[in-house]
């Protein structure tokens, strides 16, 4: 899987390559170029087309004073047919759209789908402050899976965080204001990500905005498109497994209950016990938000209560990283002493221990099939919501 700096880096390698060719290209003679002293024959510009051997040198710095020079009129009257052209005059605007066309001048999608091509933007929309997808390994791999399925389609992205530090409750108070902030991303879709709350979704799911979700909608009901992994039958495949190398009191550590995919990994835990005779023990459940700290506490606490346990779940990895620190500080073995499974198979920075024992998404297909879905919905097509089966990756720690 490419990593979104590793795309900024092939970009700029190939912005590179791709200058210096042009400056190669550009320093010859053009096809049927005249000599020096050679006589040229003249027309006026306002009647002579634009020919494609300017248009070849112009590609690389076509600016909006240049497609007013050759259209004669004025850099407002250009502006105005890119994004009011029913305010210009038919003849006019029709000539302005052929200079456009004639030297490729593509400054956005609007342009672009003045001259017939039509090249989609699609918003990001990260419902958590942007540093997350730095410091949490799942945000920053399933953004990433997102942006190379985009890339695959040739579709454009905008990514627009909206956390704690936007201070987004106080801005939009209202429906109407962040409607209008919505509408004015200049985008033709949005991929939903993270923690979106009911009045999001309610608002995407009634909207003529096409726009899919990552994970599962928080309302019974909800009409929104949203594509994510098989939260419960994942965990259900951890516990199974655990009960099968013959561990016999399994804790887990919850992730933050506020959320579905948390109440669906508690409930395939839950559902895993009871299939395989185990009753569900209140002590051996804590209280944790996904966060690695979080982890650490809640495994203080299932110590102090079932110092016997011999086995955990925690319902994402940063968590049961968390929890073998507490071990190891305690000189509890994993796995021989304790096993613990872990949930997301993320990377994750700055652990030198055993590798980590994990329930995997299957983020490229999630990551495919929302892109699919969007265009399609873009295109006025209609698709079905699905939940995508995980997968246990074995580690070190069972």
């Amino acid at each position: 899987m490419t990593s979104l700096h590793d795309h900024e880096l092939l970009k700029t390698a190939m912005i590179t390559e791709v200058t210096g060719l042009l400056t190669q290209r550009l320093a010859r003679p053009l096809p049927g170029q005249l000599r020096r002293g050679a006589k040229r024959k003249t027309n006026s510009i306002a009647t002579a087309p634009v020919g494609r051997r300017y248009a070849a040198r112009m590609r690389s710095k076509v600016t909006i004073s240049d497609v007013a020079r050759v259209a004669q009129v004025s850099k407002a009257t250009v502006s105005r047919t890119l994004n009011r052209p029913e305010l210009v005059v038919p003849e006019v605007r029709d000539r302005i759209r052929k200079v456009m066309a004639d030297l490729d001048y593509e400054p956005n999608r609007h342009a672009r789908a003045l001259s017939g091509i039509h090249s989609r933007t699609v918003g990001l929309l990260f419902f958590k402050d942007i540093w997350d997808l730095v410091i949490n390994p799942f945000w920053g791999m399933a953004a990433s899976t997102v942006y190379d399925n985009l890339l695959q389609r040739d579709l454009d992205c905008n990514l627009i965080s909206i956390g704690h530090a936007m201070s987004f409750r106080e801005r939009f108070r209202t429906r109407e204001q962040y409607a209008q902030f919505f509408r004015t991303r200049n985008v033709d879709g949005f991929l939903l990500m993270g923690p979106v709350s009911a009045d999001h979704e309610d608002y995407f799911a009634s909207s003529d905005i096409p726009a899919v979700m990552w994970g599962r909608p928080e309302l019974a009901e909800s009409r929104l498109t949203h594509f994510d992994s098989d939260n419960v039958g994942g965990s259900a495949l951890a516990v199974d497994y655990l009960v099968a190398r013959g561990r016999r009191t399994i804790a887990m550590i919850d992730g933050d209950m506020t959320l579905a995919s948390a109440r669906d990994r508690h409930e395939g835990y839950t559902q895993a016990l009871r299939r395989n005779g185990r009753e569900s023990n209140p002590n051996l459940v804590a209280a944790g938000d996904f966060s690695r700290q979080s982890g650490a506490e809640a495994m203080r606490q299932l110590l102090d209560r079932e110092p016997a346990l011999d086995a955990v779940f925690a319902a994402n990895d940063e968590m049961a990283v968390g929890a073998m620190e507490v071990l190891a500080s305690r000189g509890i073995r994993v796995p021989v002493d304790v096993s613990i499974v872990g949930f997301d198979n993320a990377t994750l920075p700055e652990w030198p221990g055993p590798r980590l024992t994990s329930v995997s998404p299957a983020y490229n297909e999630i990551g495919k099939e929302l892109v699919s879905a969007l265009s399609m919905l873009m295109d006025g097509e209609t698709c079905a919501s699905r939940l995508i089966a995980a997968t246990l990756v074995l580690g070190e720690t069972v």
